[in-house]
């Protein structure tokens, strides 16, 4: 078992160095980004006190409602759109029309929760170089 437990860690190393760096490179082009890595996530020194690695997986608002996010969605071409997140592969959803479609609007909006929101997992695969696959939208 060594080897599988060793692999394992490596791998959730680079998808936390990836969701790191994509959320950097992200963070100046939408109005809200959420990773506990980034300084601007409001408990990030929380987070830094707590863990080495902050995970893949952040959400982003975008202005423009659920359509602006499907049709952010539909743009991806690296990374696979996904009805839930918390994969090794890269993947993105649209929560409202996911994991939150049986929640009433006005207590998903109480989380937080927005119609523009999508939710990404970064891959170990997807190097964080590959940046430029956010910029079709």
């Amino acid at each position: 078992m060594k080897g599988p437990r060793k692999r394992f860690d490596l791998r959730a190393r680079r998808q936390s160095e990836n969701a790191l760096a994509v959320g950097r490179f992200v963070e100046t082009r939408v109005p809200r980004i959420l990773h506990p890595g980034l300084a601007s996530h409001p408990q990030h020194n929380l987070a830094k006190s707590q863990m080495e690695d902050c995970g893949p997986i952040f959400s982003f608002i975008l202005d423009g409602g659920a359509a602006k996010a499907m049709k952010f969605l539909n743009a991806l071409e690296l990374v696979d759109i996904s009805n839930n997140i918390g994969d090794s592969r890269s993947l993105c959803c649209h929560p409202w029309t996911t994991t939150h479609y049986g929640v009433r609007p006005r207590r998903a909006s109480t989380w937080g929760s927005k119609r523009g929101c999508c939710a990404s997992t970064s891959g170990w695969k997807i190097r964080a170089t590959s940046s430029p696959i956010w910029t079709r939208h």
